[in-house]
């Protein structure tokens, strides 16, 4: 996958969770996800870290994270 796909995919997704009226939130790495369901804020999130993971050339971490999503 390009970067420019990859790019592309991030962007899907974060229409997905406008769309769904799914906020943001930047969840603690060292946290486990709590039971309020917050997983979903959290990948939103992770969109925009990604977003820069692809810009600095750091295609793997953005791939391992765009699949967490």
């Amino acid at each position: 996958m390009t970067p420019e796909k990859a790019l592309e995919v991030i962007e899907t997704y974060r229409q997905l969770f406008v769309e769904r009226g799914i906020g943001k939130i930047d969840y603690p790495y060292d946290k486990l996800l709590d039971r309020d369901a917050h997983s979903l804020e959290h990948c939103y999130g992770m969109l925009d870290k990604m977003n820069g993971f692809v810009r600095e050339g750091r295609m793997e971490k953005a791939f391992r994270w765009l699949g967490f999503v």
